[in-house]
Order: C-alpha cells, then sequence, then structure tokens
C-alpha cells in the first residue's frame, strides 16, 4: 500500500500493485527507486493492455492468468527488457514465458 498511503495510486496502477506486488512490497521499495518502481508498474499495465486487446479478454481474466502464471512478477523482475518493446513484442514475450514448462 506504499503507494495509497502515498496518494499516488490511481485506478489500474493501484490495483495492480496492491494484488501482485503486496507480498514483495519491502523488496521492491528498497531495490528501486521511486522513479524505477513507477516505470515499472507503468510496464505492467501495458503489459496488462496489450495482452489483453491481442487475446480479447478482461483485464480481470487477464489477472486469473497471472494468478496461475506470475507474468506481472516477470515483468517487474526484469522491467528492462519490457521497456524497451514494443506493445507486439511485449505480448510475444509474455507468451513465450506463460509457454515455458
Amino acid at each position: 500500500m506504499y503507494l495509497r498511503e502515498r496518494g499516488r495510486a490511481t485506478g489500474f496502477s493501484f490495483m495492480v500493485y496492491f494484488c501482485i506486488m503486496n507480498g514483495h512490497r519491502e523488496r521492491i521499495e528498497l531495490d528501486m527507486s521511486e522513479k524505477r518502481l513507477n516505470n515499472t508498474i507503468f510496464l505492467m499495465y501495458l503489459v496488462t493492455q496489450n495482452y489483453c486487446r491481442k487475446h480479447n479478454i478482461s483485464t480481470e481474466d487477464f489477472l486469473k492468468l497471472d494468478e496461475k502464471y506470475a507474468i506481472l512478477n516477470y515483468v517487474a523482475e526484469c522491467p528492462d527488457i519490457f521497456d524497451s518493446l514494443t506493445g507486439s513484442e511485449m505480448v510475444r514475450e509474455v507468451e513465450q514465458y506463460v509457454a515455458q514448462p
């Protein structure tokens, strides 16, 4: 709830941060600057939106998929990879990640 307590969370970014990252909040706050954390949350948002658009699913369905495969944790662990990708490349990266055994 770091972002919400500081009055910076709105809508989807808070939902993603709270639902997915809540268990790792302290580690992320220590490991990332505020700017990098905000960028990572934005990348999580972009990945979610692009994946939902490509596969014609709702955000809620994506979050269910994320519960199974920890997609947004993957984005948070390596934001530099996603930072340089286009929307379709982000989707391909996630598809390859989900396809791994």
